[in-house]
């Protein structure tokens, strides 16, 4: 077995297991990051005998939020500095589109409506008042005295435990519950198994404790910002909502918390790589709206430029489906439909459809009018718009088009 006991844990040591860019590691080596990691780092080895650093798991959470909001914004500047072409301008308004779309139907969710009622006064801050904000949060929770970690406890239980607490039936089964009746099995359970956690008894328990982290963004830097934040506060419950919609929509989370509190529409990106690569890929359709599914693609970096091309296209029949020609499902919404969609989000909802059609007839240029883009009825724009929004919102996709 190899004795770690004398071994220093190095910068160096710690870049190797964070595995990020040189720019994201300095910007950690700014806040001090590294500094608190190699404090609290030490080497130990596990089962195998092999030497490994401990006490860093936080420092590697923090490095990955940075490293993938760096890729990101990589992204977003690709897709920004993408040529003139007519494929790039749909892409680009298919991105605007996107991104319309999502932040309106974000602002409509209950949990937020509720929240810049109930919290901000029905009044939503300047970007750049985002964070005195938190820090007046923070003070504040402080002052309530609010819990500050996650303890949590693993207990070893058996079948029988989990018969008695009325979680299964005699066969193993799981019994049909509503969400809150499982809660109070669990705790039950809980209560029974630390009811022999006395002197002299052990019954294997293994905790650890865990500081939640409120994720934001500031306006014009390129780096999401984090503190740390008290459980059941304000803030806590805008992590969870920040977090959700993350998820729901492909958004980072400090992205979401700045939605939330001053409506900074995030940006939806199309198209990322990763550095990190396997050959693998992986379909991610089970998400809503369906035009947040992607297809993640983690390539050997030996594949030829055919062979990627290859299997992204199988990766995609998969999940489009294919016609009785062999051609994919999916239809390319085109530049002039893209507009017409993005022109109607835009007007104001008390619009008279007449004056509309006139807007949009007015604003063509003399190309757009010479390739058939004006409306002679406001019902077909009307129409057509709508059915733009519908299409790139949920395309019907393939086999998973249910």
């Amino acid at each position: 077995m190899n004795d770690t006991s004398n071994r220093i844990v190095t910068a160096n040591h710690l870049r190797k297991e964070a595995r990020v860019d040189k720019d994201v590691w300095d910007h950690l080596d700014e806040l001090g990051k590294v500094d608190a990691a190699l404090k609290a780092a030490w080497w130990d080895t596990d089962n195998d005998g092999v030497p490994t650093i401990l006490g860093i798991d936080e420092f590697l959470k923090e490095a990955n939020k940075q490293q993938e909001f760096k890729v990101r914004l990589t992204s977003r500047n690709n897709e920004k500095k993408a040529g003139g072409d007519k494929g790039s301008i749909e892409l680009g308004l298919r991105r605007e589109l996107l991104s319309e779309i999502y932040a309106r139907e974000a602002a409509a969710d209950s949990e937020i409506v509720a929240f810049r009622e109930e919290v901000l006064g029905g009044k939503l801050l300047e970007w750049g008042e985002v964070e005195t904000w938190i820090e007046k949060q923070i003070k504040q929770e402080e002052a309530d005295d609010l819990p500050t970690h996650w303890l949590s406890i693993s207990l070893p239980v058996s079948q029988k435990d989990f018969q008695k607490a009325g979680l299964t039936d005699r066969e193993g089964n799981a019994i049909a519950m509503t969400g809150r009746e499982y809660v109070a099995c669990e705790v039950k359970l809980f209560r029974e198994k630390l009811k022999y956690a006395k002197p002299g008894i052990n019954i294997n328990t293994k905790s650890s404790t865990k500081i939640e982290t409120l994720a934001y963004s500031k306006q014009g830097d390129k780096w999401p910002y984090h503190k740390a934040i008290k459980i059941g506060g304000v803030l806590d419950k805008l992590r969870e909502i920040s977090k959700a919609l993350a998820e729901a929509y492909g958004w980072h989370e400090a992205e979401a918390t700045s939605f939330i509190l001053a409506d900074i529409r995030p940006w939806v990106g199309l198209c990322s790589t990763s550095s990190n690569m396997r050959l693998t890929t992986t379909i991610a359709p089970r998400q809503k709206p369906r035009s947040t599914w992607r297809i993640k693609m983690t390539i050997d970096p030996m594949l030829t430029d055919k062979q990627v091309a290859r299997v992204y296209r199988q990766a995609r029949r998969e999940m489009l489906g294919r016609n009785k020609a062999g051609c994919t499902n999916y239809k390319a919404i085109r530049e002039k439909s893209l507009r017409l969609a993005l022109f109607f989000l835009k007007q104001p909802s008390d619009i008279k459809a007449a004056n509309r059609t006139n807007r949009w007839n007015k604003d063509l240029t003399p190309e757009q009018k010479k390739e058939g883009w004006e409306y002679n009825t406001t019902s077909r724009l009307s129409k057509e718009g709508k059915e733009t929004i519908s299409r790139i919102l949920n395309p019907k996709l393939g086999p998973f088009a249910k």
